[in-house]
């Protein structure tokens, strides 16, 4: 297996509805604040080693401020930012699993609110991509190295 990926083939489809998993970024418990994507490669690890999973796969994400869950944080009914992820190459049992998992660890700050029909002009940038029976994390805009879970 190769140490690096430089410039893989992340999957995309345009013209597809896909379920998003939004995550309200400022409502995180603590010790996810700023490190957050980790419990993504986490489960993607995972659940890529159980299923023995040798597609290819990527996991993308956008931001921008949301209303859709201000009745998970009573205390500040404000707008506030969210991230957006949707996923290209996995089956959907694996994004419903995701996003109950992410639910759990991110104290219900998450959850499938809305279907999109992603444009790469609008800013998606991948934040996981799984090839060769590996999850990879990115290093820089064109560089991957494989996950290493803890």
């Amino acid at each position: 297996m190769s140490e690096q990926l430089e410039f893989p083939d992340h999957e995309w489809k345009t013209g597809l509805s896909r379920p998003a998993i939004e995550v309200s970024i400022d409502f995180l418990p603590a010790e996810y604040k700023g490190a957050w994507h980790r419990a993504i490669h986490e489960f993607a690890a995972r659940w890529v080693k159980a299923k023995k999973f040798q597609k290819t796969a990527t996991i993308w994400m956008w931001g921008t401020i949301s209303t859709n869950l201000v009745s998970r944080h009573p205390e500040n009914p404000a707008p506030s930012w969210s991230d957006f992820l949707i996923q290209f190459g996995l089956p959907e049992a694996f994004w419903t699993d995701l996003e109950q998992h992410l639910a759990r660890e991110f104290a219900g700050q998450c959850a499938i609110t809305m279907m999109v029909e992603p444009s790469r002009d609008d800013g998606w940038t991948p934040v996981c991509h799984i090839e060769q029976g590996q999850v990879w994390k990115e290093v820089d805009a064109d560089t991957w190295e494989p996950f290493v879970p803890s």
